[in-house]
């Protein structure tokens, strides 16, 4: 028997390495030792399927299953069936009796096919509870996965989960600790850069030692420094509004506080507001956010036309609310310092997504509008190819892929480019690039646009975001990184992988009597807290209609699901449109009056993509950075009156702007000329902003 395990185990590698032949060819070994074995029909009845041969696959099956009733790896392939069939629900409750069934037996008896069986149920049940819209479930399928493997298979899978967790709503602190799981996978692997290095003789880059105490200290004195700046400018508005402290403490921090520990708050803030007027700090300080409310109010006056006419009016607690509000600060770009170099910093980006993929549209900036006088650029693509990847391989760049390079050969490779600084432009999903960056192959590694959390690395020292994604009072909490903010979007939105239809039309509602809102995003990201308040918008906009348009909506049991959960909330089905994926999902914007924002995994690209075609976004800006993604594309495009700042005033703007028929009409013919002329798509603009970044953190390098 022991030949047969051995057998199971190579065939069980062939799968996993896409080899169905290979497979075939294994079974065919074990049954010259056993013969008439279950397992043996069972992978014939898997790599069957695997190449499409369904009737050979439903023979071997039922072979499996004669030989040894119930035989889990059959019923694996039945699974696989259900799947291929979109019967969502047999899926499903197939899978967890596959999971259970596996729970059963003692870890003594444990076979080689049994262990797989289990990794492949408890995967595959992941990406069903992900299409059923269940992130939970699919977080904590795909952590116990984790659990049964090492290496880089076990990393995948947290990864993955961590992806999931994303979903919904977590504390900062919670989100960060989940993430630092992450690390764990990696202890031990051989780093290329063990030491931070910094720029020395004559710009060669030489390593050095290590951050001494003194050098840590000083950095998290710094860190600290501008906490207790943003603490004193609280303290110096609640003076001048004559306002208690801890009350205006408890309206700008990002989460509730106790009593207790907002009186602390208070009395540290006074502290430090009067030390730094002593120490006239407080004036420079001022002066960086007096720039950075008259840079707001600028954009927000080229917004003024479209909101001139019909009014949107503030709630009654908005009007008791300061008149300016704490708005996240940045040193002005013309104030940083200027770095020169003796030679070209070498700039590397590592992503699975240089394709037809939602990240890519932020892509091409980085390729196309890059300084090559003072850069140079080199991509390490670790996906699929098709036709989107040519418009990357921009002249001036170097391409290389990595896709079937291992990890540790992939660290090696960008080593030996001495690269200056790595970004990761993926973070935790598909085919990451971070288990490069956990081997240090550079000596800075930055993580940017693809993620919308921490990566819980200790290898990767920054990651970026702006001031309206990561605003000054919520500092660095729930990330590993070091906090890099954009002044103005950490985004910039190249409309090019596809051709884009002609936007600028009238408002449906012209012709259709009705408004009509709707939601394009991955339907797991409407939580049922979104419901409940899209339910508040139906139900103060009577005859008004909600198209859902989503992946799930296009079998029959993933809409089952949605109207289940929509009746589950009291939304009138009468009042929905379940609309499935189609690839001119871009053309049926023309359907729409106003997108509704999902929460707490807002739109990026979505968000984008409605307002280049002329469709308004009512969004609620959260309180972690993958929370304020549409908070910052809004803003930037000078539509700040469209963010939301809670739950009763994301319906109260859905509502009004919905009876504001002039500026709807407005917004639906001029937002993609505003769409081009914002920071969204200064592509120039963009990547001076970067490179000033990037000659910042190279006083690291």
């Amino acid at each position: 028997m022991d030949d047969k395990e051995n057998w199971i185990g190579i065939a069980n590698r062939f799968a996993n390495q896409g080899d169905f032949r290979g497979m075939r060819a294994s079974a065919k070994e074990i049954l010259q030792i056993v013969q008439e074995d279950a397992d043996a029909y069972a992978i014939m009845a898997e790599a069957s399927f695997y190449m499409d041969e369904r009737e050979s696959a439903k023979e071997y099956i039922a072979r499996a299953e004669e030989r040894e009733p119930g035989n889990l790896r059959a019923r694996l392939v039945r699974a696989a069936f259900f799947s291929a069939d979109f019967a969502l629900e047999e899926e499903i409750k197939e899978l967890l009796s596959i999971v259970q069934a596996t729970e059963k037996v003692a870890e003594s008896l444990w076979t080689q096919s049994l262990r797989y069986v289990r990794f492949k149920a408890l995967a595959w049940l992941s990406d069903a509870w992900l299409l059923a819209a269940e992130p939970e479930f699919a977080m904590n399928t795909l952590l116990a996965a984790s659990d049964m493997l090492t290496g880089e298979e076990a990393a995948e899978c947290y990864s993955k989960a961590l992806f999931c967790s994303n979903y919904r709503t977590r504390t900062p602190a919670e989100s960060l600790r989940l993430h630092r799981g992450y690390e764990k996978f990696f202890e031990g692997v051989k780093i290329c850069h063990p030491y931070r290095t910094e720029a020395a003789e004559a710009g060669a880059l030489q390593p050095k030692a290590a951050l001494s105490i003194g050098e840590a200290m000083a950095a998290a004195r710094a860190e600290a420094d501008r906490e207790r700046r943003g603490a004193a400018l609280v303290a110096q508005q609640a003076k001048q509004e004559h306002e208690p402290i801890s009350r205006l403490a408890q309206k700008t921090l990002p989460k509730p506080q106790n009593e207790d520990s907002l009186r602390l708050w208070a009395w540290e803030a006074r502290a430090n507001q009067r030390r730094m007027e002593e120490e006239k700090e407080y004036e420079a300080f001022k002066k960086e956010l007096e720039e950075e409310r008259r840079s707001k109010e600028r954009r927000e006056a080229r917004a003024a036309s479209l909101f001139s006419g019909v009014r949107l009016s503030p709630s009654p607690a908005q009007r008791t609310q300061p008149a300016v509000r704490i708005q996240p600060t940045a040193p002005p770009m013309e104030k940083r310092r200027t770095r020169t170099f003796s030679r070209k910093l070498r700039i590397g980006y590592i992503s699975p997504d240089f394709r037809l993929h939602a990240a890519a549209y932020f892509f091409m900036p980085l390729v196309r509008d890059f300084d090559a006088a003072s850069f140079e650029v080199t991509c390490y693509a670790r996906g699929k190819r098709d036709r989107v990847t040519s418009l990357f391989r921009q002249k001036g760049v170097r391409w290389k892929d990595i896709s079937r390079l291992s990890a540790r050969d992939a660290a090696r490779l960008i080593e030996r480019d001495g690269i200056d600084i790595l970004v990761d432009l993926a973070g935790h999903t598909q085919g990451s690039g971070l288990p490069v960056l956990a081997r240090r192959p550079a000596p800075v590694q930055m993580t940017a646009i693809g993620y919308m959390a921490t990566t819980g690395l200790r290898a990767v020292d920054y990651f970026l975001s702006d001031i309206y994604c990561s605003p000054w009072d919520m500092g660095a909490r729930g990330f590993s990184e070091k906090v890099l903010r954009m002044p103005h979007s950490h985004l910039c939105y190249a409309p090019v992988l596809r051709d884009m239809p002609k936007g600028g039309g009238d408002a449906p509602f012209v012709k259709n009597g009705r408004i009509t809102f709707g939601s394009f995003n991955n339907f797991c990201k409407v939580s049922d807290d979104m419901l409940a308040l899209w339910r508040g918008v139906l139900e103060r906009m009577k005859g008004a209609r909600l198209v859902i348009k989503s992946k799930i909506c296009s079998i029959a049991a993933g809409r089952k699901i949605v109207k289940e959960r929509l009746q589950r909330f009291g939304i009138p089905l009468a009042q929905v449109e379940l609309r499935p994926y189609s690839p001119d999902y871009l053309e049926q914007y023309t359907d729409i009056d106003i997108a509704l924002d999902t929460f707490p995994y807002t739109g990026g690209v979505t968000t984008c993509e409605a307002l280049y075609m002329g469709v308004p976004v009512i969004t609620k800006a959260g309180g972690t950075h993958g929370s304020r993604f549409s908070t910052s594309i809004l803003e930037n495009a000078g539509l700040s009156q469209l963010v939301a700042r809670g739950d009763m005033e994301y319906v109260r703007k859905a509502v009004e702007l919905a009876d504001a028929p002039d500026i709807l009409r407005r917004l639906h013919r001029d937002l993609r000329a505003r769409m081009e002329a914002s920071p969204l798509m200064d592509a120039k603009g963009y990547m001076k902003d970067l490179e000033d970044i990037y000659r910042e953190i190279a006083e690291d390098v």
